[in-house]
């Protein structure tokens, strides 16, 4: 299956890849013809250019480009989209409510809820995690192929939900996280699956990526059990991990356990486990993706962050 994606090359310019199960990655350039160049990776070839590293030859910037003329070849990896789970371990091709990020603008409403109601006054705001701040749809934003959700001073952050009830299910998203701010309380980014009954005492809670600074150089889950009123959970923790780097963070629940994955190397696996104080804990009846930015700390002292998503890939299980 074939598709088109938005990446980036050095020099923060957009261009525009189509994807394939192949060693390589043909890139058409979307930049005039003296600021198209690879960055010591890989090849750019068209009139004027140098080879591999190459720079092509000045030209005026305002030229429009024949996009057949331009194109950037690099092998898979860190330069494109890394090592992924999903191609690795062959669980097919992505469900239609996977998201690319292409379009600019509030996220696709076919495929996420975002908060919604008026706390504060502002539309689409309610209140934050355990009620610090709040979280907003304006605070989740497409632009240039990438999802943003930021995290204020003020307490505002992003949440969204995917439309997609799931009892088993594979998930692999791209994603990094920065602070902005100088100093305050740290933003926690996460990527779990809530329960679709909000009730994780119950129905369990997998925050299968979560951690407690956006600069962190720790990756790690916390793996809430079902049927446990004392909230009994598995913590992991993988600290060779740069969070601040893009890295593919994926997903396995099955009927087997749970399964983590980051750039297609297994980091937890989790199975069973029931005793008189838990359900076993692959046991969730459903639940949904979620994808926040969470506020621990209230409505000021907060340092302001971002949580960049590059795209979200959901697969059936087996």
């Amino acid at each position: 299956m074939r598709r088109t994606r938005v990446i980036r090359m050095a020099g923060s310019r957009r261009v525009r890849s189509t994807l394939a199960a192949s060693a390589l990655v043909t890139v058409v350039a979307l930049a005039a013809p003296a600021l198209a160049r690879a960055d010591g990776a890989g090849t750019v070839t068209g009139p004027g250019t140098t080879g591999s590293g190459g720079r092509a030859a000045a030209k005026n910037p305002a030229d429009v480009l024949d996009l057949d003329d331009w194109k950037l070849t690099l092998p898979t990896g860190e330069e494109g989209d890394g090592t992924q789970a999903a191609q690795k371990y062959g669980w097919g091709d992505p469900l239609p409510v996977s998201d690319e990020f292409d379009d600019d603008g509030p996220v696709d409403p076919g495929k996420w809820s975002t908060p919604s109601g008026d706390e504060g006054g502002t539309e689409g705001c309610w209140p934050g995690h355990s009620d610090h701040g709040r979280r907003c749809a304006k605070n989740s934003v497409v632009d240039d192929g990438v999802l943003t959700m930021t995290g204020d001073e003020n307490g505002d952050t992003g949440w969204l939900r995917q439309k997609r009830d799931a009892h088993y299910g594979r998930w692999e998203i791209r994603s990094r996280s920065s602070n902005t701010g100088d100093d305050g309380a740290t933003y926690h980014p996460l990527h779990l699956i809530w329960p679709t009954s909000d009730d994780r005492l119950a129905d369990g809670e997998y925050d299968w990526v979560e951690y407690t600074d956006p600069d962190s150089a720790c990756l790690g889950a916390w793996l809430h059990y079902p049927d446990s009123p004392g909230d009994e959970k598995k913590h992991v923790e993988d600290c060779s991990v740069d969070m601040t780097k893009w890295h593919n963070f994926a997903f396995d629940w099955s009927p087997d356990g749970l399964t983590g994955y980051v750039d297609g190397k297994q980091y937890f696996h989790l199975a069973d486990g029931a005793d008189e104080d838990r359900g076993d804990i692959q046991a969730m009846p459903e639940g949904n993706l979620c994808i926040q930015l969470d506020n621990f700390t209230g409505t000021s002292g907060v340092r302001p962050a971002r949580f960049e998503v590059d795209w979200v890939r959901t697969y059936a299980s087996e």
